[in-house]
């Protein structure tokens, strides 16, 4: 019998078989890489999830999902705790985050009492209102030059349904609302799920401007690094939508 504790010969065949098996090992543990991505609870995902699809299946991501008030987002993206979809470049965010290209390109709308409708279809017919806004928040860089300047912010959470109940309350003449779809029935919806009539509000009838959307994050964390590879990734589905 062969004592477990001497070393057996090792033949040429039974190297050759587990390096064979240690080669194999990694390929058959694969898995998508897990990476968090958080986003505003004011965001319709909805309308999001085809596109951050493909974009998981073209990087081999497991995107993790964290749905998080517009403020507490910020500062989770800052603290490099994750990546963050929808954080618009400004200069004062630029000091601290880095920014995908666009992954895609979303409307921003305006709402209004049905009462008291307003339907601006440029920026400078917003001078003189009060606009409901989500404090923080980038609307794209015209409607940021605004603030303050044509019109009247009236900032809140980045909650739908809170400046909902602000602009029904008349706190504000309208609200701005960004929407990734061309289509404004989807938009309407999203009244009924917070609970208000569609024919409670009035809704412009085209976006007053289109912004891009990014995903942020924070320069000296690990997620920067994430950004060149998800920068691919879009060049390769607009190459692929384009034959």
């Amino acid at each position: 019998m062969v004592s477990p504790l001497v070393p057996t010969r090792t033949t040429r065949r039974d190297l050759l078989a587990a390096l064979s098996l240690l080669a194999a090992a990694p390929a058959a543990l694969a898995r998508p890489e897990r990476v968090p991505l958080a986003m505003s609870q004011s965001v319709n995902q909805a309308l999001l999830e085809p596109r951050l699809q493909l974009l998981a299946q073209t990087l081999d991501w497991h995107w993790e999902r964290l749905s998080l008030p517009f403020s507490r987002l910020l500062l989770s993206v800052e603290q490099g705790q994750c990546l963050g979809l929808g954080l618009g470049p400004t200069p004062a965010r630029e000091q601290t985050l880095l920014f995908s290209r666009p992954v895609l390109h979303s409307g921003v709308w305006a709402l209004s009492r049905s009462g008291q409708p307003h339907d601006p279809r440029r920026v400078e017919e917003l001078r003189g209102l009060s606009v409901c806004l989500v404090r923080d928040a980038s609307y794209g860089a015209e409607l940021d030059a605004a603030r303050e300047q044509l019109f009247e912010p009236q900032y809140s959470t980045g909650d739908f349904a809170t400046r909902l109940r602000m602009l029904l309350a008349g706190r504000c003449d309208l609200m701005l609302v960004t929407h990734a779809s061309p289509d404004p029935a989807l938009l309407l919806r999203r009244l009924s799920d917070a609970g208000v009539p569609p024919d409670a509000v009035a809704l412009g009838r085209q976006p007053l401007t289109e912004q891009p959307v990014h995903i942020a994050a924070a320069r000296h964390s690990r997620w920067a690094a994430y950004l060149p590879r998800l920068d691919e990734a879009v060049q390769r589905l607009r190459a692929g939508s384009r034959a």
